[in-house]
């Protein structure tokens, strides 16, 4: 704990005096100030060193582009719904999904607009070799992945040391220090930083709204606010609502705040609905299109199928499973329901004890006003003060407590309602029955800030009490400050204010350390053991990209040739869900190399492709909104020449004549396989959530993820 005399702005309507007891004092006043010391102040010699925007954001960038370069894909709506659209702006091919159809246009093509136009100036700009369409150089898409990736990254540390110096400057040094380390090591954090979805940019704008909240820029934190509902993920206007009434109701200004509505409105969706209407070839509001079918089951677009249809099958399709989704069949929970347990367990595995700790930010709150009450009580009588003013004698109680544990203005005041998002948020979607984990995605930040406040909080306690104890003991008030007859030493107090102090430095730097170091080895073995477990798609995609069809290794058979580039099929069946884009899937001068998808037992919808014929206008068909299986969809495994499936059992008819050992049959050859954690059979938490070395190795069980080749349709060229 470094003791350092701070000179940092304070907040608006904060006045209180920093209580420093001198190190040689020994009278009873200057040993009891800590104890009756301003309810949160900022208390100078107590601050631990914060590092500066600067520091922070090459500590955060570091850590986000680490994860950029090594995290996989841990959602498949991340690949089929964001990944495979911008691949199809960059390179004309792609999978669609049926929130992308004009018949239904639940999707806004700006925000994957956004992320295409930042390849393009990567490429513009010579980072990659992107020259439009499909690139000749082939190791392009790859690099355009993860270059795509960084971008991410950097936007959002950027986003977090904003957030981190505001709160270090507008509430308490020492929780901005503890925010900044919660963020660093946070394994949610490390996902959802890089994370290519709507609920992940939310987040970004989440940060920032509550940082210019905090720095009363209110038409920033509004405008923060609606580019995230808008652009990103319209439900995130709820994060938006304790800042709303902030405005409206504790600073009076409703006329301001709904003037700053329209001008958000105002500067975001005009570009957006002329995004979509280019794309979908008709008016198109997305946003209202998702609240809509998430909310109330309905689908406003479904009535028309857009101006490149041409009263096809499919869009008759469409409209009729908008028909039964309006009629109650639709909605978000034909895609899954969760009971309320999946949330509190993803907490416990993602922030461990911060979210204990962020449960506690409230009650911490009421703690320290109370010590801080009862605090001032005990000074005030046994300085036996004969009055106080007579305005605070005709102050209604109730009014006076509120008054002096959380003043207007003041970093405590301040601070709750920062967190106050996290807990709209929490009571909104933990009693919503689809539960996905990118859900929480936009109050991770939030969740590390209340963390970081109740942590700080706690250590103030702690201080506050401990002081209120050695006061007691030094003015009389326990037994072993007084003699056999009752009455206090008169050799002078128990315990000096130095010797205190040095005590009190030792207990909270032992509370401090010891959360954060337990916070840091679980989130690291948390993200270790995800890495290890779940990460070998990415490195069989990129065997594929890179070495496989890259390399030029294979020839297709003879007959399988059409024209000048030969076709080749690369297929998956029950892994489907694993797939990591496109992106990892090349083209070569001499190979068209496509996706499909074969039979497995998944009885959903899958993904259709992008029309050649209408672009992203036309109504594809086998799509509808209830997620029923489309058999059209399917390619027979018999034509693929490269399958990627996860080996389960020793027998090569598998699980079923569906979903059979692949690996195990003869016309198969195993070329490129990763082990994988066998989930059913890995119970044990060391195995399966948590990394412990030399240890996790006894509960933990293996199968090869395997690329498999076609021996009947490839030549190997070795």
């Amino acid at each position: 704990m470094v003791r350092k005399q701070a000179t940092a702005e304070r907040p608006k309507g904060y006045d209180a005096a920093p209580y420093n007891a001198p190190a040689t004092a020994t009278n009873v006043e200057d040993v009891c100030k800590p104890a009756f010391g301003p309810p949160l102040a900022d208390e100078e010699e107590y601050q631990t060193w914060t590092p500066t925007f600067s520091i922070a954001f090459k500590l955060l960038v570091a850590v986000r582009v680490w994860s950029a370069g090594v995290l996989m894909i841990t959602d498949c709506d991340e690949t089929f719904n964001y990944w495979e659209p911008t691949h199809y702006l960059l390179f004309g091919s792609g999978f669609q999904t049926w929130e992308y159809s004009p018949a239904f246009g639940l999707r806004s093509y700006f925000y994957v607009g956004i992320h295409a136009a930042a390849a393009r100036l990567l490429g513009a700009a010579r980072f990659l070799a992107l020259r439009g369409g499909v690139d000749e150089d082939a190791s392009s898409k790859l690099l355009l992945f993860f270059g795509l990736r960084v971008v991410l990254a950097v936007v959002c540390a950027a986003c977090e040391a904003k957030f981190f110096a505001v709160v270090s400057r507008r509430l308490w040094r020492q929780c901005g220090g503890y925010l900044l380390l919660l963020l660093l090591c946070s394994h949610g954090m490390w996902i959802a930083g890089v994370a290519f979805v709507p609920s992940s940019f939310a987040m970004y704008t989440t940060m920032l709204a509550v940082a210019f909240w905090l720095e009363d820029s209110l038409f920033l934190s509004v405008l923060c606010v609606a580019v995230g509902a808008i652009v990103g993920w319209p439900f995130s206007a709820a994060l938006g609502i304790p800042i709303a009434l902030d405005i409206v109701f504790v600073r009076r200004a409703p006329i301001r705040f709904g003037g700053w509505c329209l001008a958000s409105l105002a500067l975001i969706l005009p570009p957006m609905l002329l995004t979509d209407e280019h794309f979908y070839r008709k008016l198109v509001i997305a946003p209202l299109n998702i609240v809509l079918y998430n909310v109330f089951g309905m689908l406003a677009s479904s009535s028309s199928a857009g101006a490149g249809d041409k009263g096809t099958t499919g869009a008759a399709a469409a409209a009729a499973a908008s028909e039964s989704a309006a009629e109650g069949g639709g909605g978000p929970n034909v895609f899954g329901v969760a009971p309320l347990s999946f949330y509190v367990k993803n907490l416990l595995l993602v922030f461990n004890v911060a979210s204990l700790l962020a449960l506690v930010v409230l009650p911490a709150c009421l703690l320290v006003g109370g010590v801080v009450m009862l605090g001032r009580r005990q000074q005030q009588q046994q300085q036996q003060q004969a009055q106080q003013p007579q305005q605070q004698q005709q102050q209604h109680p109730v009014r006076s407590l509120w008054a002096q544990w959380w003043p207007t203005g003041t970093p405590t005041w301040r601070a709750l309602g920062s967190v106050a998002p996290m807990y709209v948020w929490v009571l909104i979607f933990f009693a919503q029955p689809h539960k996905e984990e990118r859900f929480l995605f936009p109050v991770y930040p939030l969740l590390c800030l209340a963390a970081a406040m109740a942590l700080h909080l706690c250590d103030v306690a702690l201080a506050k009490l401990w002081f209120a104890a050695v006061c007691r003991l030094n003015s009389g008030g326990g037994n072993m400050a007084r003699g056999r007859s009752g009455a206090p030493p008169a050799s002078g107090p128990v315990m000096s204010a130095g010797t205190a102090r040095r005590w009190s430095d030792r207990l909270r730097r032992g509370l401090v350390v010891s959360v954060l170091l337990a916070y840091g080895v679980l989130s690291l073995s948390r993200t270790v053991a995800l890495q290890r477990n779940f990460s070998a798609p990415l490195h069989v995609y990129t065997h594929l990209h890179n070495v496989e069809l890259d390399g030029g290794r294979v020839s297709v058979q003879s007959g399988q040739k059409g024209g000048p580039r030969a076709m080749l099929n690369v297929c998956v069946g029950k892994e489907w869900h694993r797939f990591t884009s496109n992106f990892f899937v090349p083209s070569t001068p001499s190979l068209d190399v496509e996706m499909h998808f074969v039979r497995s037992n998944f009885r959903g919808l899958l993904p259709s492709k992008f029309s050649a014929a209408h672009g992203t206008w036309g109504a594809p068909p086998h799509m509808n909104s209830v997620n029923a299986e489309e058999a059209a969809l399917y390619f027979d495994v018999g034509k693929c020449h490269y399958l990627v499936d996860l080996d389960l059992t020793d027998d090569a008819a598998g699980d079923g004549s569906l979903e059979p050992n692949y690996a195990r049959q003869a016309e198969w050859k195993r070329v490129h396989c990763v082990p994988y954690l066998d989930v059913p059979r890995t119970t044990h938490p060391l195995g399966r959530s948590f990394y412990l070395p030399w240890v996790s190795e006894r509960y933990t069980v293996w199968r090869p993820y395997c690329l498999l080749r076609n021996s009947r349709l490839l030549i190997d060229q070795e």
